[in-house]
């Protein structure tokens, strides 16, 4: 399978996301590496700078899937903040033939931090439909309010795969205040630690941090 392990951020002034994509672009790269994935890399806007930035990045999925390179199967959209803490588990691993769309529900519900698309003219349908319909609601939660609108009905749901939490995403829930038997609860072997919800220097400290210790699998 030809995939694609997409990065996208957005420095700013107030938060210079470059610092965080410096700590966590090496492991990607060296990811990718391992299973021959490319990853595609891009920092700055997209398509429209007035637009929450997830949706961008929708507009970029989109752009490259159906305008861009010919060969590729998927795209593994992964927050740059993620750290990938599995280098021998393959995502691939979590796709199979029957679905185009793959994600993870934690205890608050869908989160879009990680999630894969499998190119076919439904995810054409459905990327189209999210970047559409998020720009028409003022939720907070931005894209992910539209998968969750969507993901139980048709003509989306039969497509749509909710992978077992930790899959491609997995917290430390005791950052929360949640027990620690809570589902997606990260150990070392889960495939990436997510940090949402974090300020940006919670997140700087606590991603140096961890990648200073033996945290991840080789």
């Amino acid at each position: 399978m030809n995939l694609t392990l997409l990065t996208h951020y957005i420095p700013t002034p107030k938060e210079d996301y470059q610092l965080i994509a410096d700590l966590t672009i090496p492991g990607k790269e060296a990811y990718c590496a391992r299973f021959g994935y490319r990853h595609l890399i891009h920092g700055g806007p997209y398509f429209d700078e007035k637009l929450y930035w997830a949706i961008q990045r929708l507009h970029l999925v989109y752009d490259y899937m159906f305008q861009g390179v010919n060969d590729v199967d998927a795209v593994w959209v992964l927050n740059p903040a993620s750290i990938i803490t599995n280098y021998s588990k393959s995502v691939t691993d979590f796709v199979d033939n029957e679905h185009d769309f793959f994600v993870t529900k934690d205890c608050n519900d869908i989160n879009m931090g990680s999630f894969i698309v499998r190119k076919s003219d439904w995810t054409k349908r459905y990327l189209r439909y999210l970047i559409d319909h998020t720009k028409t609601h003022s939720h907070c939660w931005f894209e992910q309010f539209s998968v969750i609108n969507t993901y139980q009905s048709s003509p989306w749901k039969e497509k749509i795969k909710i992978l077992d939490h930790p899959s491609i995403n997995s917290y430390q829930y005791f950052r929360y205040k949640k027990p620690p038997e809570t589902a997606g609860n990260w150990k070392k072997g889960h495939l990436v630690l997510a940090l949402p919800g974090l300020s940006f220097s919670e997140r700087i400290n606590i991603i140096g941090d961890f990648i200073s210790k033996d945290n991840v699998i080789y």
